[in-house]
């Protein structure tokens, strides 16, 4: 109702995709007009059913050519991922048989394939054009097991190969900043020891940039022009990142599915515009972490909205738990015990 509310009167690209769909989403209607005689489609590794739909009604009336990038060569959308299986009554749900990255990481990917592969959808014509890692390190063995979709081979490898090995390397850091800073040091090492390689051979990925996009500013920023300096640029920011407004939206949208844990509910009371709102700075913030600490906020609005999550339907540590501690402390200082209540 919200979305109806807002669009009223606007175009918008979801009735774009209903109108086309409407058009010519059959087999007997006609192809569209005006069509290219080749689409190519790049980095489709999770595209929506309805874009998917668009696609197979432009291929009646154009070659279609369809990039997709997976993770290994064998049919996946049968994949059971991790979390599955620990939901079950398996004996040893971490031996599933399968690739563990797969099985931890490829929900999104497996439905996708699922539903590529699926009746809406007909490949007439797969060409195969994958790269097979010569396995000569650490990285190349994970490579070609995923590759194949098979658990990892070749069993525990010897202390001294792992040491020599730096194809494939962990770094435990404590904060985004500091993973940054050690980021930085290992790619000035690699390009001081490899003169050939420069800053375009490198790519760095990481699940969500906006999260780590002040750090690299500060990072690799700092030493602009300096004998320090690499050269960088961020792409796939997301548009909200600019948009202060828009980000609190979805966040209050995305309430209702929320644990509302101190740190979710304290995050949002800090966005600037609920602080213009409310009048609030950073020394108010501050000082609400602390009460909210102080009086056990922790997790869930109160026990009904814990029974909703599956959770025993508990008051303690809910922020009416908290809230009711801080105004029976406001109101009657921190010496009784009010219908079992400690101020």
């Amino acid at each position: 109702e919200l979305w109806r509310r807002a669009t009223r009167g606007i175009a918008h690209r979801a009735q774009a995709i209903d109108r086309f769909l409407r058009a010519f989403d059959g087999a007997d209607t006609p192809a569209p007009r005006g069509l290219p005689a080749r689409i190519f489609a790049f980095a489709c590794l999770n595209v929506s059913p309805d874009v998917l739909r668009v696609m197979t009604a432009a291929a009646r009336g154009a070659t279609v050519h369809f990039y997709l990038p997976t993770p290994t060569r064998k049919y996946w959308g049968d994949l059971v991922t991790l979390r599955e299986r620990l939901g079950t009554d398996a004996d040893d749900p971490l031996d599933g048989g399968e690739n563990p990255l797969l099985a931890a990481w490829g929900r999104a990917g497996r439905d996708f394939i699922a539903t590529l592969f699926s009746y809406e959808i007909v490949a007439p014509r797969e060409i195969e054009a994958y790269a097979d890692p010569r396995p000569r390190g650490l990285l190349q063995r994970l490579q070609l097991d995923i590759l194949e979709r098979r658990p990892a081979q070749g069993g525990t490898l010897a202390v001294a190969t792992i040491e020599r090995d730096c194809t494939l390397q962990v770094h435990a850091c404590h904060t985004r900043a500091r993973e940054v800073e050690v980021l930085h040091d290992q790619l000035r090492a690699l390009f001081e020891d490899d003169p050939t390689l420069e800053a375009r051979d490198v790519a760095v990925m990481t699940p969500d940039i906006n999260l780590y996009a002040p750090a690299i500013a500060a990072v690799f920023g700092g030493a602009h022009g300096g004998a320090r300096f690499i050269p960088y640029t961020v792409a796939d920011e997301s548009s909200l990142s600019a948009s202060p407004v828009a980000d609190l939206v979805l966040r209050i949208l995305g309430l209702d599915r929320a644990r509302l844990t101190s740190n979710e509910v304290l995050d949002l009371i800090a966005l600037p515009p609920l602080m213009r709102r409310f009048d609030l700075d950073a020394e108010s913030i501050d000082r609400v972490r602390g009460w909210a600490s102080a009086a056990g906020a922790r997790w869930g609005l109160d026990a009904a909205h814990r029974a909703r999550l599956g959770a025993p339907a508990e008051d303690g540590f809910t922020w009416r738990f908290a809230l009711d501690r801080l105004l029976l402390g406001h109101a009657a200082g921190d010496d009784a015990d009010i219908a079992g209540v400690a101020p």
